[in-house]
């Protein structure tokens, strides 16, 4: 089999390729600006087929969206933009214009039946929809035909879609589900039998120092404004009419005062101590208030990031709304990192000096093992997902063995996880371990049609972006 993986590593790659994709994609919060040329909100065309402003919002709210639920809901829109998200939607809005002019000429069209169906998987009625349409700011034209354009996209790669075959299903299955039977041997080392002298570690200290740095710090002058205070149901109901749109269900209807009332405190609160916060602000910028004083590191968790941005850049930070509060901040001095003296980083020396001479044992020992033929026990066929059916290993150094193992080109070798040596010798192989195949079955049918159909969609893009003409009109 390691013949056979060296001869189709092309596969291995496929596999690994196939499984990022559907990670990377998906956007957003407000877009900025774009100069443009001809038409104020086209970016640009492909033979007769306008790629609009409101197509690449479209897509980069997606990503937006994708991305910043992968980061716990902490992305903005400035690092949106930093992260290339912005520009990585009008490439994909560019990408899905040759594919509508393609469309286009093949006189593929989105009936009217057809939208109304969507339209009604995604919106309970009419009202919905107005109330959904009038929060977005869009018309309601603008939107159906926004949904036009993708549909017929997906129309056209419904028609272009491939399935594979049998043998291309088993074909990506080899590359997923071979195994290996092996002998292993697992000697475990002990960290406590290894003795660190303080010689060893005030050595290693003055030759390291630079690696245990305390990091850059930043002291603050922080005001805090707390958001409390008694509300009145006049104030409150008043606030509530004129800013209900901000109070709505996930479907887009506003919800009424009863359901949200505390809500609707926090926000008029919120609104009311806004101009007395920003007087401290102005208060702190001409010397005439003072805060607390505080140092702390760019992350961490009583500033937000944007909040330290501004102090980086302008030296004071406007007034933000924080967990209830409005915080205001001064940067008084930035703290260089400097190397953090040894009594607070002696017991982590000490272990990482243990875990080397550790190592090197288990090494030591991993080469006499390799002399001769493994004594060891022998295994099932382990496939790469077995990763909690390696003898002696936890599930978590299963899978660190298994990645090590199935990227090897050796008979036999030996890897050191943590105070453990692992030790293998393969004894048979197999391309493919049908009962493991069988059972990942649909999962490798849908890998293999995702990857055919992926290529296809790919090389269609680079015919048509040789076919049709592209014209940009930003500047």
């Amino acid at each position: 089999m390691i013949e056979w993986m060296h001869h189709h590593k092309k596969w291995l790659i496929i596999t690994i390729w196939i499984a990022t994709i559907s990670f990377i994609l998906a956007g957003a919060v407000g877009w900025g600006s774009l100069s443009f040329g001809k038409k104020a909100d086209t970016v640009a065309r492909i033979g007769d087929t306008e790629v609009r402003l409101g197509d690449v919002q479209e897509v980069y709210q997606n990503i937006f969206d994708m991305v910043n639920r992968q980061m716990g809901g902490k992305l903005d829109d400035a690092t949106a933009t930093k992260m290339g998200l912005k520009d990585e939607a009008l490439r994909q809005a560019i990408r899905q214009g040759y594919f509508r002019e393609l469309a286009r000429r093949l006189h593929l069209r989105v009936t009217d039946g057809e939208l109304a169906k969507l339209l009604q998987a995604r919106f309970k009625d009419k009202k919905i929809y107005d109330l959904y349409l009038q929060r977005i700011g869009m018309l309601k034209r603008d939107y159906e035909d926004m949904l036009r354009r993708e549909m017929v996209v997906g129309k056209l790669f419904s028609y272009l879609h491939l399935t594979p075959s049998p043998l291309e299903i088993e074909s990506y299955g080899s590359a997923l589900y071979n195994g290996d039977k092996l002998k292993i041997k697992v000697v475990e080392g002990n960290l406590t039998q290894i003795s660190i002298t303080p010689e060893e570690i005030n050595k290693f200290y003055n030759s390291h120092k630079n690696q245990f740095m305390s990091g850059v710090k930043y002291k603050i002058e922080l005001v805090k404004v707390p958001v409390e205070g008694n509300v009145s149901q006049p104030e409150l109901e008043k606030y509530y009419q004129e800013h209900r749109q901000e109070f709505v269900s996930s479907t887009g209807e506003i919800l009424p005062l009863e359901k949200v009332k505390g809500e609707v405190e926090k926000a008029y609160l919120a609104h009311k101590l806004k101009r007395e916060a920003f007087k401290k602000y102005l208060g702190l910028k001409k010397g005439e208030i003072h805060g607390e004083f505080i140092e702390v590191k760019f992350n961490n968790p009583q500033i937000p990031s944007e909040g330290m941005e501004q102090l980086k850049k302008r030296g004071f930070m406007k007034p933000l709304l924080v967990n209830g509060e409005y915080l205001i901040g001064k940067l008084v001095k930035t703290l260089p990192s400097q190397p953090l003296p040894l009594e607070e980083v002696k017991g982590k020396i000490e272990q990482l000096l243990r875990a080397k001479k550790l190592k090197a044992q288990l090494e030591k020992e991993g080469e006499k093992l390799l002399q001769g033929e493994l004594e060891g026990e022998e295994t099932n066929y382990l496939t790469k997902f077995d990763i909690d059916k390696v003898p002696h290993l936890t599930p978590e150094e299963g899978k660190i063995f298994l990645g090590y193992l199935f990227q090897q080109w050796k008979p036999k070798g030996y890897i050191v996880i943590g105070n453990k040596l692992v030790a293998y010798q393969i004894v048979d192989q197999k391309l493919l371990v049908k009962e493991e195949f069988e059972k990942a079955k649909p999962q490798v049918k849908q890998l293999a049609e995702g990857v055919i159909n992926d290529e296809l969609i790919e090389d269609l893009f680079n015919q048509l972006t040789q076919q049709y003409k592209f014209t940009s009109y930003m500047k």
